[in-house]
Formats: C-alpha cells, sequence, structure tokens
C-alpha cells in the first residue's frame, strides 16, 4: 500500500504536501527517478490520446448532424 501512495503520490506531484513522504538509499533514489521520468511520460501520451479521441467523436458528430441536416433540406 506504501508503494502504490508514493506512486500516485510522485505522479500527481501531492507529495510535495506530505513531508513524511521521503525515500532513503541511492538505488530506490535512481530508480524513483527513471520511474518519475517514465510515469510522467505515460501521462501525458494518455491524455493526448483521449484529446485526439474527443476531437475525432465531436468531429463525427459534427459530420452527422451536417448530414441529417442537409437531407432535411432536401
Amino acid at each position: 500500500m506504501d508503494g502504490f501512495y508514493f506512486a500516485v503520490a510522485t505522479l500527481t506531484t501531492s507529495s510535495i504536501a506530505d513531508p513524511d513522504l521521503t525515500i532513503t538509499g541511492a538505488p530506490i533514489k535512481i530508480f524513483s527517478v527513471f520511474y518519475i521520468l517514465v510515469g510522467i511520460g505515460i501521462l501525458v501520451e494518455l491524455a493526448r490520446q483521449l484529446g485526439f479521441s474527443y476531437v475525432e467523436v465531436r468531429r463525427a458528430e459534427r459530420a452527422e448532424k451536417a448530414a441529417k441536416d442537409q437531407a432535411a433540406e432536401t
């Protein structure tokens, strides 16, 4: 549970508010640096994919509405 908390707090930058959230030892600090860099990259890509999906859905909805409006006019 502590590891999960550390992972979420680190990637959401809420770990700043928790002064008890500290790591000791060089190996875990090095791992944490790579974990943070990879985790932030994954979160950014996820947000990008969600944004593209949203835009595509909205584009399809507009095209469908335009087709219905055009069909109703004729």
